[in-house]
C-alpha cells in the first residue's frame, strides 16, 4: 500500500527553492501500478475543513489590513495639514525639473534657472488667462445677467 501524498506537497516538491523545476524522479511519476484501489476515499469534511481554514486565514489577513489602514488614516488625518504642502512641493519640483535642466544645460547658473522657472510658469499662466479670458467673458456675463434678472422677477 502506497502512502497518499497531499497534492499541495507534490506541487511544492515539483519546484526547487530557487524556482527552477525539480528533477523528475522515478518515484514521482504516476503509473497504473502505483494506484491502489484499496485506499479509502477522501472525506469531504476534511477537504472543506482545509479550505475553510485557508479562507479564514485570508479573512484574518484582510481584517488586519483594514484595521491598519483605518489607524493609518487617523494618523494621516492629524498630520495632513503639514504633509500636503510637502507632497505638492515635491510634485511641483518633479514637473518643473526638465525646464530647469534645459536652462542649466544652456549655461544659466543653477540658482537663476530655479528662479526663472516658476516665474516663467506664472507668466505663461497669466498670458493664457489674458488671451482666453476676453473670449469667455461675454457668455459668462450674459448668463450672470439673465440669472440676476430672473431672480428679480421671482420676488
Amino acid at each position: 500500500m502506497t502512502a497518499t501524498r497531499d497534492p499541495i506537497d507534490t506541487i511544492f516538491d515539483a519546484v526547487d527553492s530557487d524556482g527552477s523545476p525539480a528533477p523528475v524522479q522515478e518515484s514521482d511519476t504516476l503509473t497504473t501500478d502505483t494506484i491502489d484501489d484499496t485506499d479509502p476515499p477522501v472525506d469531504r469534511v476534511a477537504i472543506l475543513g482545509k479550505d475553510g481554514r485557508w479562507l479564514s486565514g485570508w479573512a484574518l489577513r484582510f481584517i488586519v489590513l483594514t484595521v491598519a489602514a483605518y489607524f493609518l488614516s487617523l494618523i494621516l488625518g492629524q498630520i495632513w495639514t503639514g504633509l500636503l504642502p510637502i507632497l505638492l512641493a515635491i510634485m511641483l519640483c518633479t514637473v518643473l525639473w526638465p525646464a530647469v535642466r534645459w536652462l542649466r544645460n544652456h549655461k544659466i547658473p543653477p540658482s537663476l534657472a530655479v528662479t526663472i522657472n516658476p516665474a516663467g510658469l506664472r507668466l505663461g499662466l497669466w498670458w493664457f488667462v489674458c488671451c482666453h479670458g476676453p473670449d469667455s467673458g461675454a457668455p459668462v456675463q450674459g448668463a450672470g445677467r439673465s440669472g440676476y434678472s430672473g431672480r428679480q422677477h421671482a420676488h
